[in-house]
């Protein structure tokens, strides 16, 4: 029964590996890679640029027009980079999709 179950894991291991091989291979899938790569580095950049041009991310604010909206923002401003991400990840994914 251990023999059997090993040489069960041992095909199962060489379709996956064989799966991984032909995505590897693929243009699509290099594509798909640059998109991810470029999607997170224009998310960081995005990120820094907001963080240090909207001073209610950077400090709390203490007073000011709609004080209450500018804190929640700052309770949230830990929240923008994943936001960003997930969005330049899904505009990734559309463009793709169109090619």
């Amino acid at each position: 029964m251990n023999s059997e179950m090993t040489e069960n894991l041992r095909a199962q291991s060489l379709v996956l590996l064989d799966q991984l091989l032909e995505w590897a291979m693929s243009p699509q899938f290099y594509a798909q890679i640059g998109a991810i790569v470029v999607a997170l580095i224009v998310a960081q950049f995005a990120t820094k640029a907001i963080h240090n041009r909207v001073s209610f991310l950077r400090e709390e604010p203490k007073s000011g027009r709609f004080l209450v909206v500018q804190k929640l923002l700052f309770a949230a401003a830990g929240l923008l980079r994943p936001v960003l991400i997930v969005t330049a990840l899904a505009l990734a994914a559309q463009v793709l999709d169109a090619s």
